[in-house]
């Protein structure tokens, strides 16, 4: 009997963010199979996870994908995951997809975090019909050019030194400006000290847009593992951010108007 091959959904910055239905398969399957072992491993220690886990990204994609569709035409059933949101978008996941259908091996999507949707929600942006282009090209005309062509759009880009001027790509078309304001895209995570940075910036955004500080979003505040005082100002967040956020400000204020 053929196993199954589940796209497990990830937090995207908030490990709040990952269904029951998740967690119970990620302990259940045989193997997981992983974008980055090393980041992975912390997601399944905080849940007290001990499935075995294996490697399985854009460099081995096709080795290794021929490797999980032997076991899973064996019987096993292996849980597939991204670094953070929904395998199969952006990602080699689709590779293996694909791998699986022609080999007949039947594949589950388990729902849960997605940035593009989590970043079309807050825009502001008309949502009846938006396009998503995954990763804008890396040349600025090109770039450029695409963006012309949308309406509501989603995109997605790693924060990398070149490409530190694509949210201002967006900003420069008209009704759009993105840059500055956290999407809660989940660039950011991890946090060497272990903030949940999104989580925090969220509740500052609230307490700003209230123009106080409700007592619920003091008591959600609260319960976060890390807080804005402990941020230790080392820039890493923000040189991933792609949108030009002063995360580092954005923590400080936190602590003010938290107390912590």
């Amino acid at each position: 009997m053929k196993g199954q091959l589940y796209l497990c959904a990830t937090p995207i910055g908030n490990l709040e963010d990952i269904t029951f239905r998740v967690l119970r398969v990620l302990k259940e399957a045989d193997l997981i199979a992983a974008e980055d072992t090393r980041n992975s491993i912390r997601l399944l220690n905080h849940f007290d996870i001990h499935t075995p886990m294996t490697s399985y990204h854009e460099y081995n994609r096709i080795e290794k994908g021929h490797r999980l569709v032997s076991l899973l035409l064996e019987g096993k059933n292996i849980a597939l995951i991204t670094d953070a949101g929904t395998p199969g978008i952006s990602d080699p996941g689709e590779d293996l997809v694909r791998m699986c259908r022609d080999a007949g091996v039947p594949v589950t999507s388990l729902p849960g975090a997605c940035a593009c949707v989590t970043a079309l929600t807050i825009s502001g942006l008309p949502t009846r019909r938006f396009c998503f282009e995954a990763f804008l090209p890396s040349d600025k005309k090109e770039r450029q050019k695409v963006l012309e062509e949308l309406k509501t759009s989603i995109a997605y880009e790693q924060a990398t030194d070149e490409e530190r001027d694509y949210a201002a790509a967006f900003a420069a078309l008209p009704k759009i400006s993105w840059v500055g304001h956290c999407m809660y895209c989940g660039h950011c995570a991890p946090c060497p000290v272990g903030i949940d940075v999104a989580g925090v910036t969220k509740f500052l955004n609230l307490a700003r847009a209230q123009g106080e500080l409700p007592e619920t979003v003091r008591e959600h505040y609260a319960v976060l593992p890390h807080h804005g005082g402990e941020c230790i100002s080392c820039g890493v967040c923000e040189k991933r951010c792609p949108f030009g956020v002063p995360v580092m400000e954005n923590m400080r204020r936190a602590a003010e108007v938290f107390g912590n």
